[in-house]
């Protein structure tokens, strides 16, 4: 019986504790950190760039229920921010930076607004993440920018996206955009909660046939 338990204990921690590797290409006009955390504090912060013209690689863990965090900030009057996030288990979703794909963004208090403005870091990213008024991206500003910055290392119909319509006059300089890590419904891994409960089932049939085995013995 004891057996049994440790087994069924050991699949629900396997299940839910389970990490994905994602090859992450990502563009943003002009800055920006990338971050991974859950939906009420960041864990850490990954990397980071303020050169728009240059393609940013990175290949990171994340837990199922984690967010990727992306703080971006330009220095002009239109933004815009491009990537893909490519699963290396094919039981999680990849996702690209489309309106479609369920992206959400905030307007932080944290406004950068000059090139020489620093990466925000995780700690200064938490307030903004419990405090942000989340909402899905709406606008997308096509696969160019300036007619000039294409990335065909960044999959179609990946596309430009930004926070909101900009006013050149009145720009919002900032935003902080996030997306779930998940599994695709038709192959979703069991929550924790259903596979405790599984797991209760299969020790309940355990003991059945137990106390089956011992009355037949009298």
């Amino acid at each position: 019986m004891k057996k049994v338990f440790g087994v069924v204990l050991g699949v629900i921690f396997t299940l839910s504790a389970q990490a994905v590797m994602y090859n992450v290409n990502m563009v943003v006009d002009n800055g920006f950190g990338l971050y991974k955390g859950s939906s009420s504090s960041v864990i850490s912060y990954i990397g980071g760039s303020r050169d728009m013209g240059t393609l940013s690689q990175f290949n990171h863990d994340f837990d199922r229920g984690d967010y990727v965090y992306v703080y971006a900030w330009d220095w002009g009057s239109v933004e815009g921010f491009i990537g893909e996030f490519i699963s290396q288990d094919n039981n999680y979703k990849s996702f690209l930076t489309t309106i479609a794909d369920g992206w959400e963004v905030m307007i932080p208090q944290l406004q950068n607004n000059y090139a020489s403005s620093p990466i925000p870091t995780a700690s200064q990213i938490i307030p903004e993440v419990l405090s942000g008024q989340w909402a899905l991206v709406q606008h997308s500003l096509g696969r160019t920018r300036w007619g000039a910055y294409q990335f065909p290392e960044i999959d179609e119909p990946a596309v430009w996206i930004w926070g909101v319509e900009q006013d050149r006059n009145n720009p919002i300089n900032s935003f902080v955009f996030r997306h779930e890590i998940s599994v695709p419904q038709d192959n979703a891994v069991p929550e924790p909660a259903s596979m405790l409960l599984l797991g209760l089932g299969v020790l309940g049939i355990a003991g059945f046939r137990k106390k089956q085995r011992s009355l037949k013995a009298i």
